[in-house]
């Protein structure tokens, strides 16, 4: 590369129709400030002629007559001037439509390797023949001599004014161009290059400048006049411009801070992935709203281009929020290695399959917004409703918070509105449905307390060969006590046969299986072994039986524990403790009290009720330790809603 202070300099006559239209009506609101962006352009002597050259090939050009030329073009204004040329509206007569007029300075004129580039220009950009590059209409020579060319007017907004007004926060600007918008657009100029690379042009100086993005939609990819022509596909262009073709690749150009590392060595050596370099370039500054390289001058930013930049956005810029997706497609277009990047219509591809995706969330962001607005409305009626009206309302409220978090498991106001739903009963009261699960779950509870009543009652059996060891003395009073048992199972049986028993059922049986302890007392004392067997037989009833349930079988297990008592205060029945001497004596009347025996006896029947309470408790733990898991399971399961 040349140095600045020989032959180089910072010039936009490689387009001047870019300058003299933003400058203009054709770029409305155009600006022709190159700021840091301006081409770089580095050559050898501008008038030495070292071969054929185009105003040796005239002829081979379109020259019009100037009364032709005349009566077809009716000049109307002056768009704007460049370096090199002058852009003027005209009226197209012919055709009936405006179109804009570029013309060579006369001051150029004069000079062959100007005129040569005008031209090269005008038939590169004509050679191109894409919806993303403004068509060139004509090519032709001005009875004063300039060449000229007619292409048509365009409208709009560079990409560059559009990110600067971004930065500023322009709310205007910031309405029109989102950013899905912006990658939309980025996607066609995508395609506007792959075209050029298809066609054998690299286009060596992309940048925001030489992005339009038009009033209707449309986006071009401007300034042509520095692109060099690469491959056989050479051979298609005019044999006039071959020679203008093979000096311009010579040159050093492209934009400082957005040219590829290899365009400043080897300039003459750049291809389609110097576009993509440059094209990366864009993205990360559309995407972050900060330039790719930074520099306050030519040479810092081709040292930031040489030893490359870090385009990781989400660490250049992480309050962009740029999604990796993206991030990743800046990473690999900017790679250091021409090898390693993407094609133009990759890149395209990745923007279209994001966008794709990003529409998709769009969409679904606005259906969870409809269902959440939706259910809120819904909870505001639920909570001024009770009953039956309420709990629907509060099932169409969830089910319409599930909804929304279905379309967009990220909305955080769905996501709290339907954990306090969940887990905050609007009145207190819960849904006729859950009411009815629980007496469902309660059923069942009480079929498990009746099977256990029953196998406890049939353990009882396995004592009766120890009363007949003992020795009965009352064969009459024995046969109640064992009948009482087997009744207390068959009325369990009978009750657990219907379909669904009503509470009252089951504190009956509850009762009956109290008063049915009452014969044990004649075994020894209502004072011995009864009032424990009560107390164990009491959890199997009270866990499951309702409040009034509750209340009517602890005050039959107190009747059953001292009723016979009373009895034989009352003289009803024989006392079967006899206190005298400070001395108490047993008095049987269901058996004898044989030594051995009667000891192993009162040993078994102390350890049943431990036994029995044991099991019993230790089955109640476990029912509530299960319903805790439950629990805690399901307020697991329901934090795991939250980010």
């Amino acid at each position: 590369m040349t140095s600045p202070t020989s032959s180089s300099e910072i010039t936009d006559d490689s387009d001047a129709t870019e300058l003299a239209l933003r400058r203009s009506g054709m770029f409305q609101g155009g600006s022709a400030a190159h700021s840091r962006a301006s081409t770089l352009t580095s050559s050898g002597q501008d008038d030495e002629d070292d071969g054929p050259t185009l105003l040796e090939s005239r002829k081979n050009l379109q020259s019009l007559q100037p009364e032709l030329l005349a009566d077809r073009y009716e000049s109307r204004s002056v768009l704007g001037e460049g370096g090199m040329g002058e852009v003027r509206l005209v009226w197209d007569r012919v055709v009936g439509r405006e179109v804009a007029m570029k013309v060579l300075l006369p001051t150029r004129s004069n000079r062959s390797r100007a005129k040569e580039r005008f031209l090269r220009e005008a038939h590169v950009q004509g050679y191109l023949d894409h919806p993303g590059i403004v068509p060139v209409h004509e090519v032709g020579t001005l009875p004063s001599g300039e060449p000229f060319f007619t292409m048509k007017r365009i409208r709009g907004v560079t990409l560059h004014e559009v990110l600067e007004g971004l930065r500023k926060n322009d709310p205007n600007l910031r309405s029109r161009f989102s950013r899905r918008r912006m990658l939309s657009a980025f996607a066609k100029a995508c395609l506007a290059i792959d075209y050029a690379h298809a066609r054998g042009v690299v286009h060596r100086d992309l940048k925001p400048e030489n992005v339009m993005l038009g009033d209707f939609g449309e986006v071009y990819v401007l300034d042509w006049g520095v692109a060099r022509i690469v491959g056989t596909q050479v051979q298609r262009m005019p044999m006039a411009l071959l020679g203008s073709i093979t000096r311009a690749e010579q040159d050093l150009l492209g934009t400082p801070g957005y040219m590829a590392p290899e365009q400043i060595d080897r300039s003459n050596d750049a291809d389609s992935a110097a576009d993509v370099y440059s094209l990366g370039a864009i993205l990360f500054e559309v995407l972050t709203h900060q330039a790719l390289h930074r520099g306050k001058s030519v040479r810092e930013l081709m040292i930031s281009t040489r030893e490359g930049a870090d385009a990781r956005c989400s660490v250049r810029a992480p309050q962009a929020a740029v999604p990796p997706e993206l991030e990743a497609i800046c990473v690999r277009a900017t790679h250091a290695d021409p090898l390693k990047r993407p094609q133009a219509r990759e890149l395209h591809e990745a923007i279209e399959s994001f966008l794709d995706g990003d529409r998709e969330t769009a969409r679904r962001k606005l259906v969870a917004d409809l269902h959440l607005r939706a259910a809120k409305e819904t909870l505001k009626r639920a909570s001024g409703s009770s009953g039956a009206e309420g709990a629907t309302a509060q099932r169409d409220a969830i089910r319409g918070l599930a909804r929304a978090l279905s379309a967009d498991p990220s909305n955080p106001e769905a996501l709290q509105q339907l954990l306090d739903a969940l887990a905050k009963p609007l009145d207190g009261k819960l849904p006729e449905e859950a009411e009815a699960e629980i007496r469902e779950e309660e059923e069942k509870q009480h079929r498990v307390a009746s099977r256990a009543l029953r196998a406890g009652r049939f353990s009882w059996l396995l004592y009766v060969p120890l009363v007949v060891w003992l020795g009965p003395r009352d064969l009459v009073l024995g046969l109640t006590a064992l009948g009482a048992i087997i009744a207390a199972v068959i009325v369990s049986w009978i009750v657990d046969l219907l379909p669904r028993p009503r509470p009252w059922m089951r504190t009956a049986v509850a009762v009956f299986a109290m008063l049915t302890i009452m014969p044990i007392a004649s075994l020894f004392s209502p004072l011995i072994l009864l009032p424990a067997i009560t107390a164990a037989s009491i959890p199997t009833f009270m866990v499951h039986l309702d409040r009034p349930g509750r209340w009517i079988t602890t005050a039959a297990a107190c009747i059953a524990a001292t009723l016979p008592f009373a009895l034989e205060i009352a003289g009803v029945i024989p006392p079967s403790v006899l206190i005298r001497d400070g001395a108490i004596t047993i008095l049987p009347r269901m058996t004898h009290f044989p030594e051995w025996p009667t000891r192993v006896v009162l040993l078994v029947l102390s350890m049943s009720p431990l036994i029995t309470s044991a099991i019993l408790v230790g089955r109640v733990r476990w029912e509530l330790d299960a319903a805790r898991r439950r629990v805690h399971w399901h307020l697991w399961r329901l934090r795991q809603l939250m980010p």
